[in-house]
This record gives structure tokens, sequence and C-alpha cells, in this order.
């Protein structure tokens, strides 16, 4: 018997012979992670943007308060 998806073993019998299958749960933290990993790098990237093109002294400066404002807004 062939696994088609959610709900296409209503008797048990691929449950019964051991096939596993990923929750919708396990799917939404693995998207939320890399959701969240996304942002920590869109944010990183965007910092030392600031201090390459502003140079450093500006930049940290402007990074700084750009990751107040951010840190505000959430």
């Amino acid at each position: 018997m062939e696994f088609d998806g959610p709900g296409s073993d209503p008797m048990g019998e691929l449950f019964r012979a051991g096939a596993t299958e990923t929750t919708p749960v396990k799917r939404s933290r693995r998207a939320a992670m890399l959701l969240g990993a996304m942002l920590v790098l869109a944010v990183g990237f965007t910092l030392a943007g600031l201090v390459f093109f502003t140079g450093v002294e500006r930049g940290v400066v402007a990074a700084y308060y750009f990751a107040l404002h951010m840190m505000r807004g959430l």
C-alpha cells in the first residue's frame, strides 16, 4: 500500500507497518525556525551594510539606532 499524504491511510495499515509522516507541528516549527534565521541574516546584513557604506564610526551608531528602532517595533 502506498502513502499518498495525510488521510490516505484510513484503516491504519501503514501506521501499524511503521510508516512515519511529518506532523504539521514539526513542519510549522521548522518553517518558523527557517523564517527566524532568514530574519536574523537579513538584519545582520543590513547592519553590516550600514557600517560598511557609512564608515565604521558613523555606521556603528547608525546600526545601533536601526536595531533600537527595530526592537521598539517588535
